[in-house]
């Protein structure tokens, strides 16, 4: 293991490089035989670096930092992260005294960072033109490489890389800042104290001239993990939960040299022992520098290095013989609390704030995380949606008359997942309102039933309801008495195959059966069934109308929504605008303690712990106010939130609810705004506690949201505008190289409204609505210890991160992470940059430099 750990010892220093990290420009750089440029591709220590192109028709092309100064037979340490191609030297040139001092030479890859170090002086005349060059060397070379953390101190020897911004980075501390900046952020020097214990000079821990190495190392590998087990009763077997990573502890031992054929150190002292504990003892004791700070500890093999934090523990104590010199081995015990280790190095990625849906047109569908157009769209409204269990093609419905420009498709068409198909000839007139796809009369036929206000599809009589079977690719009316009355709006399948339809209708369409707005149709018997005795529902003033009906957990039981408020011959107000329905007793009922007096119900959804959650334009349910949303516990309705809560401003409609598999609340319609949750335009969602906005800004004005569906994960949605394109968040691929998790920073600059960061590969999401100012900067740091929102103008914007967010988890899991991002509102001055270190198990990994940077 010989000189391949160090420790780094705290020391005080002066960066003289007055613009390091490339912050805002390239201020105070000159290109020599090249074209420069801040870059946001590659970052080291912020968000941007230097890149240099090379004119490639010369030696020693590249670019230096000037400095004055007013020096004479001083000595200066240069420093520089480079990263890309080419074969490239650093260089310390004293143009006023005409010397010059170089680097070893390196070949550079594009995988990971390395640092050039030049040490050097000034001449024996007042230097007033000290420059750091970075250039290629031995060939003439056509290259593109990045440089960052440009570094002059007034040193005979090389500390770690530092400038005043890093003060940030660090957790709360007593007493003064560690590290500042001379005069103005980025445009000044910049100092560190010697305070600051994990930097400074390296040390090595093995020193030869008193004969001592170290011999054995434990505790570099993996850390322990704790794993939290949940026992599952009545089973052989438990479930794996989550782990948790624990401290790292280190074990080095130490051993003296002996003379060949002798039991005897040498020479026959302690001596050399107490030179080398005391030499450790300095670096490494608890009270070396300020507070309880751990020291750099750095293992150096290969093309890259790995460092940790680490604190003395033990070994110390001294355990031997002091008569006699026998003692010749000790170990020292050192703690890791942060047991991962990182790379000297950095990774960014830009992010492209947002995308256009063009051809968004009446619809828009969130499929694997990415919002699209399904070709060109429809031609008017889009109302519903259903999938087909078997073959995952979607049907939608609605108001158009044509989708995608493909034939026969007025009213109904088919996705297959490529392209839009007819549905055996679609409608001859009118449109379509609701949908469901069920079993059947036979089990094993399976039948999409479609309510609007038609009479006829592909040349089939079928007023205002119809049943299409999909294998055999025909159409059918249904019922008895050739249909409904009037317009259908809501369809649902029990679990009998039955169906339950809501909608204007009084009676079937040639009158012999009453139904009243809402009725059972028998499939087996083909024939509609009034439901109650009253029959049906109504209003005790004007005309009823049920708009949704949703299944329950038992799938028998009906919950019925509209605008009617009793049974025909009941009293005004036993049943507010929400009943259910007993099939064996054929009887209503009212859910909870009244239902909602003011307004109408038009969406209802089950959720998979059996709330139902309601939308519509109402202003109260129950005993409560709640503006156009509830949600129904078994016992008795609730606002979402607080009494009043739910959507913002008035004259405003929910038309359509869907709860998808996680318990995750949808709504659609025409509301501009939910509480806390601005930008939640015509869609939005309820987590359990809090409102939020989606990632996608639909065409607006006038429009809403009529078709809602959940599949899985994915979203689809169709509303009443078309021609206009849609904005969405922007997918791409991030690839963390460390083979550990790594919590993230992200840092944007001006001007934007920023509004969702999600993994996609983890499902974890930032859900946010914060207006960056031009010029302004704002960090949202997900790393363990900071977890902040802090912007350089206003100080703590964390009220910008909604409170249904994982800020705390967020990260990224080792390899490629498909990244969601979505703001709006930027321009050509907007920077926004995703960065992260790259973090290991293990020791081991350092063969990632070899492999993968």
């Amino acid at each position: 293991m010989t000189n391949k750990l160090l420790i780094y010892e705290p020391e005080a220093a002066t960066n003289l490089i007055t613009n390091p990290r490339l912050a805002d420009d390239v201020t105070g750089y000159a290109d020599a035989g090249s074209t420069i440029l801040r870059s946001l591709n590659r970052a080291r220590w912020g968000r941007a670096s230097l890149e240099i192109v090379t004119d490639g028709v010369g030696l020693q092309e590249g670019a230096y930092f000037r400095l004055d100064p007013q020096t004479q037979n001083t000595f200066y340490g240069g420093s520089v992260y480079v990263r890309g191609a080419g074969t490239i030297r650093a260089r310390l040139h004293d143009a006023s005294n005409g010397i010059e001092f170089t680097s070893p030479t390196i070949s550079l890859d594009d995988n990971h960072w390395i640092r050039l170090e030049v040490l050097g002086r000034t001449g024996g005349a007042i230097s007033n033109d000290l420059r750091l060059y970075v250039e290629t060397v031995g060939s003439v070379q056509s290259v593109t490489y990045y440089t960052d953390g440009w570094m002059v101190e007034p040193n005979s020897h090389i500390t770690t890389y530092f400038d005043g911004e890093l003060e940030k980075d660090l957790d709360r501390h007593e007493g003064d800042a560690y590290f500042r900046w001379t005069g103005p952020r980025n445009g000044s020097s910049s100092t560190r104290s010697v305070r600051f214990r994990p930097a400074g000079r390296p040390r090595t821990i093995e020193f030869e001239d008193v004969g001592v190495y170290i011999t054995q190392g434990s505790g570099l590998g993996m850390p322990p993990i704790r794993l939290n087990i949940q026992d599952l009763g009545g089973q052989s077997k438990s479930l794996v939960q989550n782990f948790q990573v624990q401290s790292r502890a280190i074990q080095l031992l130490f051993w003296a040299r002996k003379e060949p054929q002798t039991r005897v150190c040498s020479p026959a002292s302690l001596r050399e022992l107490h030179i080398l504990r005391e030499r450790l003892e300095a670096l490494i004791k608890p009270d070396r520098s300020h507070g309880a700070q751990p020291f750099l500890l750095e293992y150096v093999d290969g093309a890259d290095s790995l460092q940790i934090l680490a604190h003395y523990e033990s070994g110390l104590e001294f355990d031997g013989d002091l008569r006699f010199p026998y003692f010749n081995s000790f170990a020292i015990r050192l703690l890791a609390v942060d047991p991962l280790w990182d790379a000297d190095g950095q990774d960014i990625q830009q992010l492209t704030a947002s995308k256009e849906v063009a051809g968004a047109d009446y619809l828009v569908a969130r499929i694997n995380g990415e919002w699209q157009a399904l070709n060109d769209g429809a031609n008017g409204n889009v109302r519903a949606f259903a999938k087909d269990p078997v073959t995952g093609d979607i049907y939608a419905v609605g108001a158009f008359t044509s989708m995608d420009g493909v034939a026969n498709t007025r009213g109904i068409a088919r996705w297959d997942g490529t392209q839009w198909n007819e549905v055996s000839g679609g409608l001859d007139n009118g449109s379509v309102r609701a949908i469901a796809i069920g079993p059947g009369g036979i089990p094993t036929v399976r039948t999409v039933y479609v309510g609007g206000d038609f009479t006829s599809i592909d040349g089939v009589p079928a007023i205002r309801i119809a049943a299409y079977e999909i294998e055999a690719d025909t159409w059918s009316e249904i019922g008895q008495d050739d249909g409904l009355d009037d317009t259908v709006r809501a369809i649902a399948i029990d679990r009998n195959g039955d169906l339950y339809i809501g909608g204007n209708f009084a009676d079937s369409e040639l009158g012999t059966i009453t139904l009243n707005i809402v009725a059972f149709y028998d499939v087996s018997m083909d024939t509609f069934v009034p439901m109650g005795f009253g029959p049906g529902l109504e209003m005790s003033t004007g005309n009823g109308v049920v708009y949704a009906i949703e299944m329950d957990l038992d799938g028998l039981t009906p919950m019925i929504g509209g605008l009617f408020d009793r049974e025909p011959g009941g009293a005004a107000g036993d049943l507010d605008r929400v009943a259910t329905y007993d099939f064996d007793t054929n009887s209503f009922d009212e859910p909870g303690t009244d239902g909602t007096s003011a307004d109408t119900v038009r969406g209802i959804a089950l959720a998979p712990d059996g709330r139902f959650y309601i939308g519509g334009p109402f202003t109260n349910v129950g005993v409560v106010d709640a503006r156009n949303v509830a949600v129904y516990t078994r016992e008795d309705w609730l606002p979402l939130g607080q009494a009043g809560d739910g959507v913002v401003g008035v004259n405003k409609i929910v038309r359509t609810v869907k709860v998808d598999e996680r318990g995750r609340a949808y709504f659609g319609g025409s509301f501009g705004a939910l509480t806390d949750a601005e930008f939640a335009k015509r869609v939005g969602s309820w987590s359990g506690y809090s409102f939020s906005h989606l990632d996608i800004e639909l065409p607006l004005p006038g429009n809403e949201v009529y078709g809602l569906m959940l599949d899985g994960r994915d979203i689809w949605l169709g509303f009443g505008v078309g021609g206009i394109a849609a904005q969405a968040s922007f997918v791409q691929t991030v690839e963390n190289r460390g083979k550990a998790s790594v919590d993230v920073v992200l840092e944007v600059l001006g001007p934007a409204r920023l509004l969702w960061l999600e993994n996609q590969t983890t499902g974890d999401v930032i859900r946010m609505d914060l207006i960056v100012d031009p010029t302004e900067t704002v960090v949202l740091d997900s790393r363990e210890g900071k977890q902040e929102f802090v912007s350089d103008y206003k100080g703590n914007v964390g009220r910008g991160i909604l409170a249904d967010s994982d800020l705390a988890d967020f990260g990224l899991i080792p390899g490629e992470n498909k990244i969601a991002f979505f703001a709006r509102d930027t321009d050509s001055n907007t920077e926004i940059v995703l960065r992260w270190s790259i973090r290991h198990w293990s020791f081991d990994d350092v063969v990632w430099a070899q492999s993968t940077g």
